[in-house]
């Protein structure tokens, strides 16, 4: 599956910029431009194998940011940022790592940012920054590559009050494949939508009284529409509605292959802060549909779970949100489905120490001999809480060799999404170890509370196998 341009606004703090940007006359041609938000723009060229040449267009007079974000989460914690200004003595750039959410960033120990040429223009409030620098640094440590593999590279933006760099006046968060023309090409999912052979179907809340209590878990059964004989989910897209969005925690979908949401059910979506809508590769999709199946694989109906978080216990909050799934009746080769690696459960009896804590869950091979063959999964997510800092799913073969190693450096609850940089296969007898990091004041505990952690791998695959979690 081709992977094209892709851009979501994740997270926008404080301020929007002004107004639209000047003509500038740049030092030298850019092959590529896109607007990332509103005032902020960016032109690049690739040069060679080893180069990008880099120009930050932004409605500022202030200091001015962007960088490459911690590549699972996309997330400002882990960022590998360049800040710069324009004074009277001219343009100014310093390299920088977030070393954590929260954290100022520090100036790196390698500066590894060229500062080509500089501009400000009062009339428009418009700096330009053209910069330079190898894509793949040799300081690993503080340093993010930017990749040609197809998936589009998470980055981060931001502005400030002044030219002393410092807290942030307005920031954002998106995706580019700076590879790839983005004029020339979709996002995933209109691609998905402009097709005639697609139907929507919204599963949403329908008008939900919100609760005045800290969390509330709310479940509505759907069933598939009964014309539908025998079709496969290929995308799924959060709706969160923007009365209730700070009180929506997330969304867990299960599928059953019965109607009324009865008998055995098979997880087979999860939404959380940070996530983008879900395109399924093109070789899978989710099985649905009334007609007769001898593997009993159809999903006939969908229990949406809403998690509602109310810490200051808000009154008369109403909420309409959920998904849409788009399906088709032409089949794909394979039914995916969802594993949950780690805690599933979320029961582990003793309080989180205070301070750091590393807690390790393992599934060993015998779990993954009850498959009947390989698996190959081509999604991954972690899920923690407020208080996690860091996730990673280590996978060894059965003979204890290290395959890979699934990792979120810098995890945080609000940036959450499908890690989808690689398609890797799972065999039986492997050895699978989720490892979650903590930090607590000592009074927290595993549980489905928001206050609560959980330490959760949600890995999607095909094909599809009645093997519960592990």
């Amino acid at each position: 599956m081709q992977v094209v341009v892709v851009f979501f606004l994740f997270a926008l703090l404080c301020s929007r910029l002004q107004s639209a940007q000047a003509d500038i006359e740049f030092s030298r041609e850019y092959k590529y431009s896109i607007d990332l938000f509103e005032g902020y723009k960016i032109h690049w060229t690739i040069v060679g194998d080893d180069f990008i040449n880099l120009a930050l267009e932004v409605v500022s007079l202030e200091w001015v940011g962007f960088g490459i974000a911690e590549p699972a989460t996309g997330s400002m914690g882990g960022a590998d940022m360049i800040t710069g200004y324009v004074d009277s003595s001219g343009g100014h750039i310093t390299d920088r790592w977030a070393v954590a959410k929260g954290v100022t960033p520090a100036a790196d120990a390698c500066q590894d940012w060229t500062l080509l040429s500089w501009q400000e223009d009062s009339e428009t409030s418009t700096t330009v920054l053209e910069l330079t620098r190898l894509l793949q640094p040799a300081d690993t440590r503080q340093d993010r590559p930017i990749l040609d593999d197809g998936v589009p590279t998470k980055v981060v933006g931001a502005w400030g009050n002044s030219d002393t760099f410092g807290m942030h006046k307005g920031r954002f968060t998106g995706a580019v494949n700076f590879f790839v023309d983005p004029s020339t090409l979709q996002e995933p999912l209109d691609q998905i939508k402009a097709r005639s052979d697609v139907v929507s179907w919204a599963l949403l809340s329908s008008s939900y009284p919100i609760p005045m209590q800290r969390t509330t878990y709310y479940e509505k059964c759907f069933e598939v529409p009964e014309v539908v004989q025998d079709a496969h989910v290929i995308a799924i897209e959060h709706q969160v509605d923007p009365s209730s969005e700070p009180y929506v925690h997330h969304f867990v979908v299960h599928g059953y292959t019965e109607q009324s949401c009865s008998r055995t059910s098979h997880m087979v979506y999860g939404w959380a802060p940070g996530s983008g809508p879900f395109v399924f590769p093109e070789e899978a999709g989710l099985r649905i549909g009334w007609g007769t199946d001898s593997e009993g694989a159809k999903f006939k109906s969908f229990r949406v779970q809403t998690h509602f978080d109310n810490p200051t216990l808000v009154p008369n909050l109403i909420d309409n949100s959920g998904i849409i799934a788009y399906y088709t009746s032409t089949l794909r080769q394979h039914d995916a489905g969802i594993l949950q690696l780690g805690n599933p459960t979320v029961f582990y009896g003793s309080i989180l120490p205070s301070g750091i804590s590393k807690y390790v869950f393992n599934c060993p091979s015998s779990c993954t001999e009850e498959h009947k063959g390989p698996i190959t999964v081509f999604r991954s997510s972690g899920h923690m809480h407020a208080t996690g800092r860091q996730f990673y799913t280590e996978h060894r073969r059965a003979n204890e060799s290290a395959v890979r190693r699934t990792n979120m450096e810098f995890y945080d609850f609000n940036f959450q999404d499908f890690n989808n940089r690689e398609v890797y296969i799972i065999n039986p007898g492997d050895h699978l170890q989720t490892t979650c990091i903590y930090e607590t004041d000592g009074t927290v505990i595993f549980g489905l509370g928001s206050e609560q952690e959980m330490c959760i791998d949600f890995i999607m695959y095909y094909p599809l196998s009645n093997v519960g979690n592990w």
